[in-house]
């Protein structure tokens, strides 16, 4: 019997000072403030379309491009020729070699002499594109950097040419005189084509172009762009399109989404889009527009005039587009309170309430159970020895009971 009344008597004992311990270390009703980000986003797979130009020649030939894949052109620039009947392949090659030498030599004459072919201003521009060129790289625009580079080799070549102008002008005719040689041997009707519009120059032609223009986007159904990949996969490229022109300044991501996906999607709010396609490389984007309900999907169109790296010969691709992204400090909604006119929370320090200012429009959960509110967050007016809410802070959810 006193065996057992021991061990009850330790029991109490040990209850007691485990409840006095917890109250006397935090009676009061707190969380702790984290750290907090949240994000709304849809993911899934789209397609990427452009305003894009396709250019068709009449004419039955060979195509023969004068500029690379990828590559920018402007407006009236001859980017290739289509030559009639059956001309040497090797012929064919050769004069494309000629044909850009020529264009290399008569464009580094071209520059060199807009600074009156001195040499130290040669050098000198050669220093302010060395610069620029370190600039675009730094921005990620690739195809400035081409330029740049190119711009570069023309300038040097031209300081290298102001030595000797007699041998260039030499090599000049010795090229033109091939090119003519070449041109009869290959005994073809040539038909220059030009470029329309400035922008990137493509050979291949998917049969989604025609939905790139800005009333067709607008005007997409979910049944359309469906059917995209069926279009890319059979479409058979025409004889007649050579290759076409896209717009390089602005390119517009277009996908299917659920009408429940639809209902965070606003018409000119902005985004962050992902193509996980293209080095999965983050932009800004707007939304474009929001297609009518078909079938319980909608088309959403995401425009952004940033260059993402290898886009411009991206169609099909895997993206995420954020809607919504919020970072800050978390607290509970029941914890928020207003105190001459300003939002705040009491924060329990050595027992004792005390009130930390929140920014006036805190993110509020769909759930209503928490908000995310800025970190440091220091209202007008507050005194110099002011201590913003911060991370680990104990916030009271009921701070009334604290006397």
């Amino acid at each position: 019997m006193r065996k057992v009344l021991k061990i009850i008597l330790a029991v109490v004992i040990v209850a007691a000072a485990v409840s006095t311990v917890r109250y006397c270390s935090n009676p009061y009703n707190t969380q702790t403030v984290t750290y907090y980000e949240y994000q709304k986003s849809i993911q899934g797979e789209g397609f990427i379309l452009r305003n894009e130009t396709v250019i068709s020649n009449d004419v039955p030939g060979v195509f023969e491009p004068f500029v690379n894949e990828g590559e920018r052109v402007s407006r009236d620039a001859r980017v290739g020729t289509v030559m009639s009947g059956e001309p040497d392949e090797k012929l064919v090659s050769e004069l494309g070699q000629v044909r850009q030498r020529i264009e290399d030599i008569e464009k580094s004459a071209t520059i060199a002499d807009v600074y009156q072919s001195d040499a130290i201003r040669i050098s000198n521009a050669v220093s302010n594109d060395v610069k620029d060129l370190r600039a675009a790289v730094q921005n990620g625009d690739l195809a400035a950097a081409t330029e740049m580079k190119r711009e570069i080799g023309y300038l040097k070549d031209r300081s290298v040419q102001i030595e000797n102008n007699e041998q260039t002008d030499q090599l000049l005719e010795e090229l033109y005189l091939r090119r003519y040689e070449i041109e009869d041997a290959i005994g073809s009707v040539q038909n220059e084509i030009y470029a329309p519009i400035s922008g990137v120059y493509s050979s291949i032609v998917d049969g989604l172009e025609q939905y790139g223009s800005n009333k067709a986007l607008a005007e997409l159904t979910p049944e359309q762009v469906e059917s995209f990949g069926d279009i890319l996969e059979t479409y058979q490229q025409d004889a007649k399109d050579v290759c076409k022109i896209s717009d390089n300044f602005a390119w517009y991501l277009v996908a299917d989404i659920t009408e429940e996906e639809a209902a965070d999607v606003k018409v000119g709010s902005t985004v962050t889009v992902t193509v996980l396609s293209a080095d999965s490389a983050e932009v800004t984007g707007t939304v474009y527009s929001l297609g009518e309900a078909q079938d319980g999907k909608r088309v959403m169109v995401v425009r952004s005039d940033l260059f993402v790296e290898g886009i411009s010969s991206l169609r099909r691709v895997d993206y995420e587009v954020v809607l919504q992204k919020h970072t800050g400090l978390k607290i509970p909604s029941a914890a928020l309170r207003i105190e001459d006119g300003h939002k705040g929370v009491y924060i329990l320090i050595d027992k004792q309430k005390s009130f930390r200012y929140v920014n006036d429009d805190p993110f509020r959960s769909e759930d209503d159970e928490y908000y995310i509110v800025d970190r440091k967050y220091i209202p007008s007016g507050a005194p110099t020895d002011y201590v913003p809410l911060k991370e680990y802070d104990k916030v009271l959810l009921k701070p009334e009971e604290v006397r």
